[in-house]
């Protein structure tokens, strides 16, 4: 192979001086016949001179041929074989001058035509003489007439001239065959380097295996498309596919034939997309492909089917017959995002998408879904984070009972103490949190808090019931109840004083399910109350089948009471209520002792609000709870509505 390459830049190099040596030719030839004017035999002259341009205009073709050829590739015997009659006819020619234009009478005359003669063959020398044969061919053909010449003439001087010359043939042929083996070496060795450097830039651009383009060079044409895509307001689509299963073909028939089957993929792959389209490996069994040039996206889906049904089709090798399968992420562009790594990225989201719907398709990368996505994976991140650096902590806000002036339990309510925000509340961080499954994690966080309050409260003496919301994530897991089970085992000592508040919209979600776990749930002693309620549309029916302990009156309905007989009318509507189904009624919302008097007055003697006491940490909440009294202008409230307990006790 480094032979070949070496002789093909020979015959170039060779080429490529013809014009020069053609007009260094004419140029002697026309000096040569001014001067020997009148002292030659003028039909030689002419004839000698009218086959030297003979010979440069075929040179001269020839040489516009090879040219035209691309430097003569594949037919390097031919123009071998010219440059060898060329420089022969040529070399004949000069040759012929020192037969036909000796005088042998002017020794002068002798000389000039040994000079010029010679001063061809030196620059033969150089021109030539990468091609030795037709070097020497030139040099032997012009110089031995001459020396011949020189023999034959009668004076003194003629035997001297003629060894000279036959001297002078020998060095230049020594001379043509020292340049010939330095330039034949020094094209080597930058061939070989030449060859290296080739073979590290296709390693670093071109997969060793398929010899698709790789990772570098497919985003290298990306680049360039895109911009190319956005100059014409055409559209490009990057495709990214693993096969689906595919360590099922190494296992079963070895990695040599599963590198195989790649090698004919990648031929497929290639024989499947139209010119300017870009295959490329990315590694293993990931690839990429390229598609340039479309008008209108939605024809794009025909080309993506195209793509599917060549690799999904089965094949057949050495009568192995397979089937492959994958999963195709695309993307458009141009788009908001147009750097390589984005669009990557974005294709092999949608690469995922198509795995989770069912493999051996494609899916077609959406914008409003990535962005979902990267807010999930911010989201559960946090999680993450909250819980494993213990950074989620649980407030208590007392519930009193304000007839009596006795404190009967408390609410946990989360709270996040962020590295950088400092303690966030749970409207900063909750309702993000709740569209995700991980909010499960945090739902078991606080059930698991809160046993842990409640029995160290029995411990020190107090039987408080304390209650924390969960998610619906929770309401629908199948290992809530086992995990609570769980619970009440780690801590026996919570079982009966844990409460769960249930938003009444959650709880009509699927009441049918909400209705099964509540009851699952009671049945290991936890109690349930309906939260916010007046907010959702319950009906006596949804009341009826809940199996709920506790209403709770929504927070607003409770601050405008006071002012708003829409809003007090509302409040006296859920006590009677609760009253009526037997349900034990909370009023959340208690802002001042103004709140509590009008409530006492409606019936309901149970409350919790700022103007009770606002959420605190639970270090605080054991010494609140023995500081605790009750306004006295509750104690002298007569409430208009008979309590539900002193009726129940009465029957």
């Amino acid at each position: 192979m480094l032979e070949h390459r070496i002789r093909s830049a020979q015959i170039r190099l060779c080429q490529a001086s013809i014009p020069q040596s053609v007009a260094v030719t004419l140029i002697n030839g026309s000096l040569l016949c001014w001067l020997l004017a009148g002292h030659a035999t003028s039909p030689y002259l002419l004839g000698w001179y009218g086959a030297l341009v003979a010979l440069a205009v075929v040179r001269l073709a020839g040489f516009w041929r090879f040219r035209a050829r691309h430097g003569g590739a594949g037919d390097l015997a031919f123009w071998s074989r010219f440059n060898l009659l060329s420089a022969a006819l040529a070399g004949m020619l000069w040759g012929a001058a020192g037969l036909l234009l000796f005088d042998a009478d002017n020794i002068a005359h002798q000389a000039f035509l040994a000079l010029v003669v010679c001063g061809m063959c030196a620059g033969a020398v150089s021109t030539l003489a990468v091609q030795l044969p037709a070097s020497v061919l030139f040099i032997t053909t012009a110089t031995l007439p001459l020396a011949f010449r020189f023999a034959r003439v009668d004076h003194d001087l003629g035997m001297p001239f003629a060894f000279l010359v036959v001297l002078f043939m020998l060095m230049l042929i020594v001379a043509a065959a020292r340049y010939a083996r330095n330039y034949h070496d020094a094209l080597a060795e930058s061939l070989r380097r030449e060859a290296a450097e080739q073979e590290l830039a296709h390693l670093a651009y071109y997969d060793p295996l398929t010899q698709l383009p790789n990772r570098r060079l497919f985003i290298d044409h990306l680049t360039r498309a895109v911009a190319t895509a956005r100059r014409h307001g055409k559209k490009l689509a990057v495709c990214y596919f693993d096969l689906d299963d595919f360590r099922r073909i190494n296992e079963r028939h070895g990695h040599a034939m599963g590198d195989r089957v790649l090698v004919q993929l990648a031929r497929l792959l290639c024989d499947s997309v139209r010119a300017g389209d870009v295959v490329a490996r990315w590694g293993g069994d990931e690839f990429a492909v390229l598609l340039t040039g479309i008008e209108d996206p939605a024809a794009c889906n025909g080309m993506l089917e195209r793509l599917v049904a060549v690799i999904s089709a089965p094949q057949d090798l050495d009568g192995v017959t397979y089937q492959l399968n994958a999963s195709i992420g695309v993307t458009l562009a141009p788009s908001d995002e147009d750097d390589a790594d984005a669009l990557l990225r974005q294709a092999d989201q949608a690469m995922y998408v198509a795995k989770r719907d069912g493999r051996n398709g494609y899916h077609i990368f959406d914008a409003e879904h990535d962005g979902s996505c990267r807010r999930q994976g911010e989201t559960r991140a946090a999680i993450r984070e909250a819980l494993a650096d213990g950074q989620l902590e649980l407030y208590l806000q007392p519930k009193v009972d304000m007839v009596r002036g006795a404190v009967y339990g408390a609410e946990g309510l989360i709270r996040w103490r962020h590295p950088e925000q400092g303690l966030l509340p749970p409207g900063a961080f909750l309702p993000s949190w709740e569209q995700d499954a991980m909010m499960v994690e945090i739902d078991r966080f606080v059930l698991a808090r809160a046993c842990s309050l409640v029995e160290d409260w029995r411990t020190a003496g107090l039987e408080l019931v304390l209650s924390v919301n969960v998610s619906s994530w929770l309401l629908h897991d199948d290992s809530f109840i086992p995990f609570l089970e769980g619970l009440f085992v780690a801590h026996p000592r919570a079982r009966g004083l844990l409460e769960i508040e249930v938003t009444e919209t959650r709880a009509l979600d699927d009441i049918g399910r909400v209705s099964e776990i509540m009851r699952g749930c009671a049945a290991s002693g936890v109690r349930f109350a309906l939260d916010d309620f007046g907010t959702g549309f319950s009906s006596l029916v949804h009341l009826q089948r809940l199996p709920v302990n506790v209403l709770k009156i929504d927070t607003d309905f409770v601050i405008g009471m006071l002012d708003d007989e829409h809003d007090r009318n509302l409040v006296r509507g859920i006590i009677g209520l609760g009253q009526a189904l037997g349900k034990e009624v909370v009023a959340e919302g208690v802002e001042s002792i103004a709140h509590g008097s009008a409530l006492i007055g409606f019936g309901c003697r149970r409350a919790q609000g700022y103007g009770i006491a606002r959420p605190m940490p639970p270090g605080e909440f054991q010494r609140w709870v023995d500081d605790y009294r009750a306004p006295s202008a509750w104690a002298a409230c007569t409430p208009t509505v008979e309590p539900l307990a002193t009726r129940q006790a009465a029957g």
